[in-house]
């Protein structure tokens, strides 16, 4: 997505217990849980890993993953109404690090400070 999509920063997210949509789109649903769980244990997680995850959505992978307790856990999301439930979601979690903006703006250092990256991919 273009960093410079300041139209789609400004659009309303809206949260239901099933969903999340952004504007006319739905980004993420319930549903995929299930799919995202199988594709979170599919990475063979060990405790020493440092993840790097692009969206946030409604928090489904960024809870799965953090049931295998990695060292590091690096969130990107450049949505501000997502951000601020990722930021309610991380409460204490210290192994957390959330980013606001665009993966494309990321500046965190060389791509080998992260052993596994989950993204997903929006049609």
């Amino acid at each position: 997505m273009d960093p410079q999509r300041k139209d789609y920063l400004a659009t309303e997210a809206v949260y239901t217990a099933d969903s999340l949509r952004i504007g006319d789109e739905y980004v993420m649903h319930e549903w995929e849980r299930p799919l995202i769980r199988r594709m979170v244990e599919d990475l063979k997680l060990k405790p020493d890993d440092r993840l790097l995850e692009i969206g946030f959505g409604m928090g489904i992978s960024a809870s799965i993953l953090q049931e295998f307790s990695p060292a590091s856990h690096t969130i990107v999301e450049p949505h501000p109404q997502v951000l601020v439930q990722a930021e309610r979601w991380k409460g204490t979690r210290t192994n957390i690090q959330l980013h606001p903006g665009y993966w494309q703006q990321l500046d965190i250092g060389a791509p080998a400070l992260f052993g596994n990256l989950l993204r997903s991919v929006r049609r």
